[in-house]
């Protein structure tokens, strides 16, 4: 990839000075409860924090330093080089702190309490929080695949299924920092929450709080964003921070101005909806007796009128695959078994593929860069997942159910 044009559109970007050093705490924070979620064939770490947001943050950096310190070696050893190495060490720490401003004050506290935990510098925290926002505002190359949907099942039961998932050389360094993140905050009017991502997020990306509120989210490229607004993983964290349905998320949402453009299923035990939006307008569809099938493009003509150059280089086709096909798997009243089957579907090669494996593409809606799939049952405080190997498809089998808003972490089924 050439980053010369990308590091000419950072160096133009608005900046910021780095923020001041937090002051230390009156006493260390308790240490934190730290579990396994184990599968079949993978394992997943989780960790129980509470206290405050620097607390929590900094509960996270001293447990997982070691997870944190391999993320980061691991990405700057791969990806900043020659003109990489200006980007991300030299360029990108000012543009981040410039983000950072926009930050609700819980969630910076969590992310400096989680650099002095790890030992890192803030801009590393920062730069695993805004790192989708980062790909969309410098349209930066590499690719997501990543497919949602919610449906009422056969005991009309609101559910989210939903695959994560990063192809090429991110999903790779990704796929082993994947963590869990059961959060219990002292502010009584702050809500417990999951989230599972990869080590070092405060955002989420996949979650649920203890009111059952759930999200999934989908990149969705776009001309229309802005580096003065809030980046969007975070954006739903403080989602399920503060709201216990699906309307009084909708409400806050539009408190915000995300960075960037995405696609955001969320869900209660009563409904559920879509909304896909950019820095600039959102649309929004409720479940009602059709499943809501989402991807990596935009759904309504207006909004994908605005969609990036690189949308159509790198997310489109795909795209646009797996939502025909989820549409063609996803329907009212359909089993957990027939959509552990849709979240793990590998179409065949078609005839005109040589020899071609669709698993090995972003065509597939379980592929080679699905990091995790997840089903999320809020009437039930309850998901399902599994983590995916990047070496076999995912399979229905692989799937542990687990209860996070229970006392224990082991999974209830397998």
């Amino acid at each position: 990839m050439n980053l010369w044009p990308i590091l000419r559109n950072a160096i133009a970007s608005p900046s910021a000075s780095r923020p001041s050093e937090p002051s230390v705490p009156p006493s260390a924070p308790a240490p934190a409860a730290c579990h396994t979620l184990a599968g079949s064939n993978w394992q997943l770490p989780v960790l129980f924090v509470s206290g405050s947001d620097y607390d929590m943050g900094w509960q996270q950096g001293k447990t997982w330093k070691s997870l944190l310190h391999g993320l980061t070696g691991t990405f700057y050893n791969q990806l900043a080089r020659g003109a990489g190495h200006l980007l991300f060490r030299r360029v990108l720490p000012s543009r981040l702190y410039h983000l950072w401003r926009f930050v609700p004050a819980p969630l910076q506290a969590e992310m400096q309490g989680m650099a002095v935990g790890a030992e890192l510098p803030l801009s590393d925290i920062l730069l695993i929080n805004f790192f989708d926002d980062i790909l969309n505002l410098l349209e930066l190359g590499w690719a997501t695949a990543c497919s949602t949907v919610a449906v009422r099942d056969d005991r009309d039961r609101v559910v989210i299924g939903r695959n994560l998932d990063y192809y090429g050389p991110v999903g790779q360094i990704a796929r082993p920092f994947q963590v869990a993140v059961r959060r219990s905050p002292r502010h009584p009017e702050r809500r417990e929450t999951l989230t599972i991502g990869i080590v070092g997020q405060v955002g989420a990306l996949t979650g649920m709080n203890d009111a059952g509120l759930s999200v999934g989210t989908m990149t969705a490229m776009t001309r229309e964003r802005t580096w003065n607004g809030l980046g969007v993983s975070l954006l739903y964290r403080d989602l399920l921070d503060r709201c216990g349905s699906v309307p009084e998320a909708l409400d806050r949402f539009h408190a915000h101005q995300p960075v960037q453009g995405n696609s955001l299923l969320l869900a209660d035990s009563k409904g559920a909806a879509r909304v896909q939006f950019t820095s600039r307008r959102s649309r929004i569809t409720h479940l009602e007796a059709a499943p809501l099938a989402t991807a990596n493009h935009f759904l309504d003509a207006d909004l994908a009128a605005s969609r990036s150059a690189l949308h159509d280089r790198t997310l489109a086709l795909g795209s646009h695959h797996r939502h025909r096909r989820l549409c063609e798997l996803a329907r009212a009243g359909m089993t957990e078994a027939e959509l552990l089957t849709a979240l793990t579907d590998v179409p065949p090669a078609s005839a005109s593929q040589t020899g071609g494996d669709r698993w090995l593409t972003m065509s597939a809606i379980n592929s080679r860069g699905t990091l995790h799939s997840a089903v999320l049952h809020p009437g039930d405080r309850a998901v399902r997942v599994a983590l995916g190997s990047g070496e076999r498809p995912i399979r229905p089998a692989d799937f542990v159910t687990w209860q996070p808003f229970a006392d224990a972490v082991e999974p209830a089924t397998r």
